[in-house]
């Protein structure tokens, strides 16, 4: 089978209004990528790079392309015909155990941990290619926690994420930042999900592939997921979940 595999918003993220050098992997789509290849499929890398911006971006495609580790067989700078098609903007009805898509709400709630929250949200961005809105508590934070929040969020909405932010003087404490980022969800949101970060985890894996599989077999029927990790002294015995 031929599959045309999309880049940018697919395989990789940042790279919104042309600025193509600033692009950075999606590690799980690659992955996914490389599976098809190893099938035997034809993986034909196309993207409508140039046409935005009249420029010649081929050899930096192919640069990024080999450094990320994508196997593939062709690269057009023009979309053409294909078989199937992997792309932000498409549906994949092909794939047999593909899951519906649902939308979800990210929640990071924090408490003067300034050195942490680009590191977090810049992990939502890489890793949560179906994050549609990130909801940001401050808890009576006395550092620039709140200003390290506003530098990024305008990257997360040129990659389609909406924010919203809530700011307290006094402090919630952990289940009152939940009980915030809940609110937001169900009053402010259409999304499907809300995952809740822990204030000092950053995603490694993309945790919405197994949560997609829930909600479609239980709906609303879904409670709450649990993955709070455990470790000892000087960060020893670490236990959680392969996303934190």
């Amino acid at each position: 089978m031929i599959i045309r595999v999309d880049i940018d918003d697919t395989l990789c993220h940042g790279s919104a209004g042309g600025n193509y050098v600033a692009a950075r992997p999606r590690k799980q789509m690659i992955e996914y990528v490389n599976n098809l290849y190893a099938q035997g499929h034809r993986i034909v890398i196309e993207t409508y790079r140039g046409d935005t911006t009249g420029k010649d971006w081929r050899e930096l495609t192919k640069n990024q392309l080999k450094s990320w580790g994508v196997r593939h067989h062709e690269i057009r700078m023009r979309k053409e015909h294909y078989d199937a098609a992997i792309d932000d903007k498409a549906v994949q009805p092909w794939l047999p155990d593909a899951p519906p898509r649902f939308r979800y709400m990210i929640g990071y709630g924090v408490w003067n941990r300034q050195d942490q929250v680009c590191w977090a949200l810049d992990g939502i961005m890489e890793h949560c290619p179906h994050a549609a809105h990130v909801g940001f508590v401050a808890d009576s934070c006395k550092d620039d926690s709140l200003s390290a929040f506003d530098s990024i969020k305008t990257q997360m909405l040129l990659g389609g994420i909406s924010t919203s932010r809530f700011v307290s003087a006094r402090e919630l404490g952990e289940t009152g930042i939940h009980s915030v980022l809940m609110h937001q969800f169900v009053e402010h949101t259409d999304c499907d999900a809300l995952i809740v970060l822990q204030h000092d985890q950053r995603f490694a894996a993309d945790p919405t592939i197994v949560l997609d599989k829930l909600l479609a077999a239980y709906g609303a029927k879904l409670g709450i997921v649990g993955l709070r990790a455990g470790f000892e002294v000087n960060l020893s015995k670490v236990i959680g979940s392969r996303w934190g």
